[in-house]
């Protein structure tokens, strides 16, 4: 996972399944509500989470779990997304240019292990 200094506000562990997406659209849609994200920033989160996270299970194998780290730096929202038994080599380009065009930045990372994380931010800013 990318090292952070900001503190950990949140930490979700789900099975990779589909019918977990919910819970995790709903976490990062709580904590980022209570610290005041405007509606725009907010859909940009919402959407962001749920296409990560979806990518994640897609390419997770059997038995395999995804991680939803949130953070809150000073100026933004800090997500990791880190799936272990993740099999992704490339991304897709229409997941990079989403992200591209919904965060202020973003970074993928595979690990030797087999797992993969994305972590990405959207700012607080309105």
């Amino acid at each position: 996972m990318v090292p952070s200094s900001s503190p950990t506000v949140a930490r979700l562990t789900i099975p990779a399944d589909a019918a977990y997406l919910g819970i995790c659209r709903l976490a990062a849609t709580g904590i980022a509500d209570s610290v005041g994200l405007g509606d725009e920033q907010l859909a940009d989160l919402q959407l962001a989470v749920s296409e990560v996270c979806a990518d994640a299970i897609l390419n997770s194998e059997d038995a395999a779990t995804i991680e939803i780290v949130l953070r809150l730096p000073a100026e933004e929202i800090e997500v990791a997304v880190q799936s272990s038994g993740s099999v992704i080599r490339d991304l897709p380009e229409l997941l990079t240019t989403l992200l591209g065009t919904l965060t202020t930045r973003w970074v993928f990372a595979e690990s030797d292990a087999g797992g993969a994380c994305i972590t990405f931010a959207v700012s607080r800013q309105r």
